[in-house]
């Protein structure tokens, strides 16, 4: 009993996801991760009602593709409430091409157990579908959930729709202090279109600090006061390399000189 709730915990400190290597057969700190072990969580799990085993469990199986087995576990967590694990039974729907049965966990994660995450995964198939305004409901309520994907995405939707500025860059700035890189440099752009400066600084330096480079750029251009100069070079040299191509294509479709 001992040896499997260290392992519970070393996998949840290793951060275990299916991505992280190419084994099959993964081995930590000397315990091998296998159907076998995965079993054994599910197990105690069921009998002793932890439910971090189970959630571990279905990690396991996650990582071995077994997707079915994964379903199992995870939705034994979800039972207890618990939002990651009805998101990852989610998933694992989705990956067996079930979109209906990943919906319905997450419109449950999203709806009864508040899951900001939730939210963001059944806007995003509502999105795929093309019915927009369910899909911005959702990312809306995953955004005032405290999930800056789904501010992100609101604030996409938005902009498409009717460009409203002020709308987009509220969604924006929820996302940025959820710490979702790509809200904080959206918001810096925007803020510096609508002349707010300190709102762009703020923007380009939060994006900065989490790793979006071209941000860091920004930030400095915006701080020496050079951010439209740089903006119109920028689109300069696109605009050359867009008449290199054109002038390329032409030269092949109409070529000059003797022909053979």
């Amino acid at each position: 009993m001992k040896n499997i709730i260290i392992l519970i915990i070393i996998l949840f400190a290793n951060n275990l996801k299916a991505d992280q290597t190419d084994s099959t057969n993964l081995l930590i700190e000397g315990y091998s991760v296998s159907v076998e072990s995965a079993n054994t969580l599910l197990n105690l799990c069921q009998k002793q009602k932890i439910r971090i085993a189970c959630t571990t469990a279905g990690k396991i199986f996650e990582f071995l593709k077994k997707d079915l087995e994964a379903i199992k576990s995870f939705s034994q967590s979800c039972s207890w409430n618990h939002g990651d694990s009805c998101l990852y039974a989610g998933y694992a729907y989705e990956r067996l091409g079930k979109i209906s049965q990943a919906n319905d966990l997450y419109t449950y994660g999203c709806h009864k157990l508040l899951h900001g995450k939730s939210c963001t995964a059944i806007g995003q198939n509502y999105r795929e579908n093309r019915e927009w305004l369910k899909s911005l409901s959702y990312f809306t309520r995953g955004c005032q959930l405290k999930n800056g994907q789904s501010c992100f995405f609101a604030s996409e939707m938005v902009s498409f729709a009717n460009a409203n500025y002020k709308q987009n860059l509220y969604l924006l700035k929820q996302g940025c202090q959820l710490e979702h890189p790509n809200s904080c440099y959206k918001m810096g752009y925007f803020s510096q279109m609508a002349g707010d400066i300190s709102s762009a600084r703020e923007g380009y330096r939060k994006a900065c600090i989490l790793s979006i480079d071209e941000a860091c750029e920004d930030y400095k251009i915006i701080n020496n006061g050079g951010f439209l100069e740089q903006k119109i070079q920028k689109i300069k040299k696109w605009l050359l390399n867009i008449k290199d191509i054109f002038l390329i294509k032409l030269e092949t479709m109409f070529p000059i000189g003797p022909q053979s």
